[in-house]
């Protein structure tokens, strides 16, 4: 980095007599990674009000033990959720999280029959691993515990670990927790070590992935638009999709017979 700013300054003609690492509070992440637009405090306090809902004691007191750790509640603030797919920027995981949690509520009230309170359990915790398995900053990366193990295995460890401190937790649901986690990603291939297996499992993969594509399409269509690329044309191939996009709006608009002063 310091042979970055004395070059660039070289070419500026400037003299530089020292150099010294920023202090945090003269610098913002954002400086110099993507961040959420929206706002984080927000974002937390509808985690905490849907979260609250919650029936079931057990699957309560077990995402408060999570909402009430400070050294998670401060990773889940910023962490992205994930290095460059999907919501890869500052506050990507919360921004994820909050998403989920709101459809995994529509959803439920649409098939009653599921366990509600587990079906968000699993949308606040299903890749909790993560904020051990990525590390952020100027820039992100993964962690040597992420590279070795996977956010899978990290995050079941976590929720044994706080199950394990939870008194008269019903094995029964720490295992019916534990298949949520393990099965989300939905197919052997895609990393997960067990396929869904009941229903709200069912339902959490496929929310987790529209929730991600969904969200990969947006930053597709703002990235072409940032580059000057026609918004109603296709993108560039986008690899995590294997085929290029379309943004409707944009492509429906172009056909509009433009109106003509009289």
């Amino acid at each position: 980095m310091q042979a970055l700013v004395c070059r660039f300054a070289d070419k500026l003609q400037l003299k530089i007599d020292k150099l010294r690492p920023a202090e945090p509070q003269e610098f913002t992440l954002s400086d110099f990674v993507p961040t959420t637009e929206k706002n984080v405090d927000e974002l937390w306090s509808q985690l905490e009000a849907i979260i609250s809902t919650f029936t079931d004691p057990h699957l309560l007191a077990l995402a408060q033990s999570f909402l009430e750790d400070t050294d998670f509640s401060a990773a889940l603030r910023e962490a992205p959720a994930a290095k460059s797919m999907h919501h890869a920027f500052i506050g990507g995981m919360l921004e994820h999280v909050v998403s989920m949690l709101g459809l995994c509520d529509a959803v439920a009230r649409h098939y009653p029959q599921i366990h509600r309170d587990l079906l968000l359990t699993g949308a606040l915790l299903h890749d909790i691993g993560k904020l051990n398995e990525l590390s952020w900053g100027t820039s992100f990366d993964y962690t040597m515990e992420g590279q070795m193990l996977g956010h899978i295995t990290i995050g079941i460890g976590q929720i044994d670990q706080k199950i394990s401190a939870l008194p008269g937790f019903p094995s029964q649901l720490r295992l019916l927790v534990q298949h949520m986690v393990l099965s989300h990603h939905g197919k052997y291939e895609f990393g997960s070590p067990k396929l869904p297996m009941i229903p709200e499992a069912v339902l959490l993969h496929y929310i987790d992935d529209m929730d991600a594509k969904m969200q990969t399409m947006d930053s597709e269509f703002r990235k072409a638009a940032s580059a000057g690329r026609d918004a109603a044309t296709m993108t560039e191939w986008v690899r995590s999709m294997e085929r290029p996009l379309l943004n409707t709006r944009a492509y429906l608009a172009s056909t509009q017979p433009k109106e003509t002063e009289e």
